[in-house]
């Protein structure tokens, strides 16, 4: 009587399935990351139309956008208001910055000299501070250019003027998807302003995806 035996897979068969699946795997993680990005972005869009809205109903009502969040004098916090959304809910909510995840209270300030230093809560301010919130750090990037004389050191009203020449009365801005999480720069007719993000040089790059008042494409202001 025939014994029956089973076949098993041999080396070079398992060796081919797990290359197949490497190269199957090689192809599908950038375009998984690359769709992640992408909707971001698309996301971060929407935010930023969403508070350009609640940022002009506020202006509006109050002839001036919301100031820049102080903890002090000399503390400037470049972080979206709670104006917005409290005591009057021009926004509904306090919306985040996705590219900011992982980011909480600890993030950076000006001093009056302009030195870029880490933030901490000062108790002696908290109404005009976004401290009370632990993820203040995720906050969409925030500044106004039509704060009060002496209510925005460091920034002069000359400097202000300027500012709302190019880019209007506020700007809000997003990091952007590129993995360094730093604010990028440029100087345009003596006002500095956000790199805009190009998703053409890759979908990962440098860049801010920024909206002001006079910009809401997201463009070099000229």
């Amino acid at each position: 009587m025939a014994s029956s035996r089973q076949r098993g897979f041999t080396l070079i068969e398992l060796l081919i399935v797990v290359a197949i699946i490497a190269i199957l795997a090689a192809i599908a993680v950038p375009n998984f990351i690359e769709a992640q990005v992408r909707a971001k972005v698309s996301r971060v869009n929407n935010d930023l139309r969403t508070i350009a809205t609640a940022l002009e109903s506020y202006r509006v009502e109050w002839n001036r956008p919301p100031v820049t969040p102080y903890a002090s004098p000399n503390l400037i916090f470049r972080v979206l208001s709670n104006r917005i959304t409290t005591p009057v809910a021009y926004l509904s909510g306090t919306i985040y910055d996705p590219f900011a995840e992982g980011l909480t209270s600890d993030f950076t300030y000006y001093n009056t000299v302009g030195t870029m230093q880490r933030y901490r809560y000062d108790p002696n301010y908290p109404t005009d501070t976004e401290a009370a919130d632990p993820k203040a750090g995720r906050r969409y990037y925030y500044i106004s250019h039509n704060s009060p004389p002496n209510r925005h050191p460091g920034y002069t009203q000359a400097d202000q003027a300027r500012s709302r020449a190019v880019e209007g009365e506020w700007t809000v801005a997003s990091y952007g998807p590129h993995p360094d999480r730093t604010r990028d720069f440029m100087v345009v007719n003596g006002v500095q302003v956000h790199i805009p993000y190009d998703p053409s040089n890759g979908t990962i790059s440098e860049g801010d995806i920024a909206r002001s008042q006079k910009v809401s494409d997201g463009s070099i202001p000229r």
